[in-house]
């Protein structure tokens, strides 16, 4: 069976949105938090292994980090963090990064209330491996979203993002089945099939169960998407 690690420091809203879609794959999941949020109560309520690891030091916070996945025996870690991440997770996993913005532009912290001030065409959400740079490791997947005049406030983009991140988080979860070294996964992942250039989700497919879910959601906030 599959385990997926996660490192989360909030709610945890599209991992929790995506926990269906696991549960039905058969897919485990271990989950790491550095203070109180959201996310240890989901994991109390469906009895998820979930550690708090308080500790201030990004570095020390990853070497703890790293033994709770060994033991889980993960086979990568998603990244639900506001935090860098130091070399014992990125150097021994595949640790899959979600920001919010079509990198390389908007790295750092306040992507979208940049991506909004900037007045941007679209808007993006991207999956990229972390490493020691600030968002700025291989790009592995991109949403995107053509903007309208009235997704030009930062509640409406953080509702957009959030579908974003789902799509992408449910891409993953849905072939990331066997632990590899770094380079190897990137190279993976680029090999699979492609859904081809632009589209909301380029450039791997949604199975069509995670297809059906993604849509629920978006419907949910009237976010208009195809796939």
């Amino acid at each position: 069976m599959t385990t997926i690690g996660a490192v989360c420091s909030g709610g945890g809203s599209a991992l929790v949105a995506a926990y269906p879609f696991f549960e039905e794959r058969g897919l485990r999941l271990t989950v790491v938090t550095d203070r109180a949020c959201g996310i240890e109560d989901f994991c109390r309520a469906e009895t998820l292994l979930c550690t708090r690891i308080d500790e201030g030091c990004n570095d020390r916070f990853s070497t703890r980090a790293n033994e709770v996945f060994r033991r889980a025996d993960v086979s990568a870690v998603f990244l639900y963090y506001d935090r860098l991440i130091g070399p014992a997770l990125y150097d021994e996993w595949a640790c899959i990064n979600f920001h919010p913005s079509l990198l390389p532009a908007f790295q750092g912290f306040h992507a979208l209330e940049k991506a909004i001030e900037m007045q941007v065409s679209f808007l993006g959400q991207t999956c990229h491996i972390a490493d020691a740079s600030v968002d700025a490791g291989p790009i592995l997947a991109q949403c995107i979203y053509p903007m309208e005049r009235a997704d030009y406030n930062i509640k409406r983009a953080m509702d957009i993002s959030f579908v974003q991140k789902l799509a992408l988080t449910l891409s993953f979860a849905g072939q990331t089945a066997e632990r590899l070294p770094v380079k190897d996964f990137v190279e993976w992942w680029r090999g699979l099939p492609s859904s081809g250039p632009g589209g909301f989700l380029n450039p791997n497919v949604l199975t069509d169960d995670a297809k059906q879910l993604v849509l629920q959601h978006a419907t949910r906030k009237h976010i208009r998407i195809e796939l």
